[in-house]
């Protein structure tokens, strides 16, 4: 890889990541000046309280206006000035002040998270706490450059009495100045999270503005020096934490911040502990890595899979033909993940994109990151003409009110699955004619693989008594599966992991276990194990194993293929049933 095709390429070809780079830097000039008088006045704790006061008020915004920069930002603004303002009643003692701010944190955080929750789900919760800075829109971005405009201003004016009193506060009062730059500047740091809160989010806001100043502070420079380090700094770890994201294939949010942190590490070292001829060779070792070659052979044509089951499917079908990134891959949850730079870029160069698209909550993502990157090749919905269920037909029994839509999960009935070979045969022979025989051979072949194991599945259930057919699961995610093979299923969770279930539903199913006496209980794979391990302890039932719906297992697993999820899924069932 050139180093052009490195560092410029990304920027130079996708208007997403330029839009993000502007915002950084905006945000890494106005964290560097804040963020080094911050630190100077020993005021870290209060940055952190304050980047998370504004989230309960951008909640109220969310809720009001869905992700809207604007009511974001006023709603975050007018609650972390409150929660500034709050703060002041608590410095007549420092232990009383430090205890004031650690409780406002605690409320404020437990507020917003309470308030998103309320009306909202686990993956606006996830955008609310975290950001999404490769989403920055021209409103954004003007919003941004304003407060960044109008923060850079005020401390150019105020520069002697911010520089003053952050060495020394007691001398500026005794001097007779009486103007509140205290609270000034305060208000200037709330207005700065709040125009990085669109970016990091509340949990990370607080980071690229501490961690670019404490790295400038290790060298030793005056308030100016040390400002104008921490702005290039703050820089540096925003164009490297973007790269990462893009190259690796990770978070962009949590990059940047890591990249500070390592600036930080840096500049600490270099410093005090590490000799130079160390750093060195790091910094080479570094350069070696990043500069590796791409696996990525150019004559494959590139493809995108939204989940490890679809991409599974199209790995056996497409072959050495097709080059496939899978945006959530084994292990992940496709309901609350978040795309990240590698993703669009992925998604702008693929011919097409392969999608389950029975149920809006399962893959809400896709849609915003197929407008952010500019998408101009084919959609190919897998599920097209599979046999599926919906919640009236599938009863739940948890006493949550699901929606009407239909059930998401339709390749877990393995005669699904052959459809969903199917319409991937079709639709890569229509891409790829020169191939096509190819794809058509393949895709027969695992299809008799597909259809054997369904004969095997009902083979293996027929040894099980209709009656022990029960079992209770901890996320609704094999309806399919059970309606395929005649298992009636009680579960915790319903179709998505957008809630945890409330005391009134596991009452009910603790009720409805004893009654029927239930004994096989099994764990998702993606959900937390906590709830069914305290379900099984209130009724004496045991759990039978961790079965998986959602997603395949990491490679070399026990379920790392659809053929192999399936058989352990059927496995696991037959033996845990045999209890009841």
């Amino acid at each position: 890889m050139t180093l052009h095709a490195l560092l410029i390429a990304p920027f130079e070809t996708l208007g997403f990541m330029r839009a993000a780079l502007v915002a950084c830097v905006a945000l890494a000039l106005v964290n560097g000046v804040l963020g080094t008088l911050l630190v100077l006045r020993r005021m870290s704790l209060d940055g952190e309280v304050l980047g998370h006061a504004v989230m309960p008020g951008a909640a109220i915004g969310f809720l009001y206006a869905g992700p809207s920069p604007t009511w974001l930002a006023t709603g975050g603004l007018a609650s972390g000035l409150a929660v500034a303002a709050l703060t002041g009643l608590a410095v007549d003692t420092r232990a009383r002040r430090d205890a004031g701010l650690v409780a406002f944190y605690l409320v404020a955080l437990s507020l917003g998270v309470m308030l998103v929750a309320w009306r909202g789900s686990n993956v606006d919760l996830v955008r609310v706490l975290f950001g999404t800075v490769l989403a920055i829109d021209r409103p954004a971005l003007l919003q941004i450059a304003t407060a960044a405009s109008v923060i850079l201003l005020t401390v150019a004016a105020l520069y002697r009495p911010f520089a003053v009193g952050a060495f020394d506060a007691a001398l500026l009062r005794a001097s007779g100045v009486r103007a509140p730059y205290g609270m000034v500047f305060v208000a200037l740091v709330v207005l700065a999270l709040v125009a990085s809160f669109q970016a990091f989010g509340t949990l990370l806001a607080v980071g690229p503005m501490l961690l670019p100043a404490a790295a400038a502070r290790c060298w030793g420079l005056g308030v100016a020096g040390s400002m104008a380090l921490a702005c290039v700094f703050g820089v540096l770890a925003s164009v490297a934490g973007l790269l990462v994201s893009y190259h690796g294939n990770l978070p962009s949010g949590p990059a940047i911040v890591l990249a500070s942190g390592a600036l930080f590490g840096v500049s600490l070292a270099a410093t005090s502990i590490v000799p130079r001829r160390v750093a060195l060779r790091a910094a080479v070792l570094l350069g070696a890595l990043l500069a590796a070659p791409d696996a990525h052979a150019a004559d494959r044509m590139p493809v995108v899979a939204t989940f490890s089951v679809i991409g599974d499917m199209l790995a056996n079908v497409g072959g050495d033909h097709v080059a496939i990134t899978t945006i959530v891959g084994a292990g992940g949850d496709s309901e609350l993940y978040q795309p990240n730079a590698g993703d669009v870029a992925a998604v702008a160069s693929a011919r097409a994109v392969f999608l389950n698209d029975l149920n809006e909550e399962f893959e809400p993502w896709l849609e915003p990151l197929l407008r952010q990157a500019a998408f101009k090749g084919t959609k190919v919905v897998v599920s097209r003409q599979a046999r599926t269920l919906t919640a009236e037909e599938e009863h739940p029994v948890s006493g949550r009110q699901l929606p009407t839509a239909i059930d998401q999960h339709a390749w877990l009935d393995p005669r699904n699955g052959v459809i969903y070979v199917r319409n991937i045969t079709q639709a890569l022979a229509r891409l790829d004619p020169d191939n096509a025989g190819e794809y058509r051979t393949r895709a027969a072949a695992y299809t008799k693989q597909i259809q054997a194991l369904d004969d095997w599945a009902h083979k293996e259930m027929a040894a099980v008594p209709s009656a022990r057919r029960r079992l209770l699961t901890s996320h609704d995610s094999l309806q399919y599966l059970a309606n395929a093979y005649g298992i009636t299923m009680l579960t915790i969770n319903g179709w998505t992991n957008n809630s945890e279930p409330s005391a009134a539903e596991l009452a009910k199913l603790t009720q409805r276990i004893r009654a029927e006496r239930v004994r096989a209980l099994f764990l998702d794979s993606i959900t937390d194990p906590r709830t069914m391990q305290r379900v099984a302890a209130e009724t004496g039932a045991v759990i039978g194993g961790t079965l998986y719906g959602d997603t395949l297992s990491p490679a070399g697993g026990e379920a790392d293929t659809y053929l192999k999820m399936l058989s352990h899924d059927i496995a696991t069932l037959k033996a845990g049933m045999l209890n009841n």
